[in-house]
């Protein structure tokens, strides 16, 4: 999708007033799916993020990138659930592209546990269960 969107793009007039207008979007969804693709979660939430703040609030493409959000923060938190038994909450938090405080609760409201250190533990795992992390982590 990216070679095709940038082969179209070098193909419209430079003097053009449409390629602004047609290229932006596709530089934002290139920039989008390059920082999921090289894990880079800070720049792909703060793209997002920055995303939403220029488009219409009920718009379609808010919509998208809301529930694109959403899928990435859960299907980081399915990671750090199985990588993680505990961690510090700032390097935590980046991979779910949201301040400490509302990682805090994030992981809370999933059964976590938060020492005052701010170290995070994950919900106690039954025995047979962590014989099985220890044993995949190797």
């Amino acid at each position: 999708l990216l070679k095709r969107a940038s082969a179209a793009r070098r193909t419209m007039s430079a003097d053009s007033t449409e390629v602004t207008d047609t290229t932006a979007p596709l530089s934002i969804a290139r920039k989008i799916l390059t920082s999921l693709w090289t894990k880079n979660y800070v720049e792909f939430f703060s793209t997002v993020e920055a995303e939403l703040h220029s488009v219409p609030l009920e718009s379609p493409e808010a919509n998208m990138l809301r529930t694109l959000a959403d899928h990435v923060r859960e299907a980081n938190y399915k990671f750090v659930s199985r990588a993680f038994l505990s961690g510090a909450l700032s390097d935590i938090a980046v991979y779910f592209g949201i301040p400490e405080i509302d990682a805090k609760e994030f992981l809370v409201r999933k059964g976590w546990s938060v020492t005052d250190e701010l170290t995070v533990r994950a919900p106690a795992l039954s025995k047979g269960m962590l014989t099985l992390h220890y044993v995949t982590s190797c």
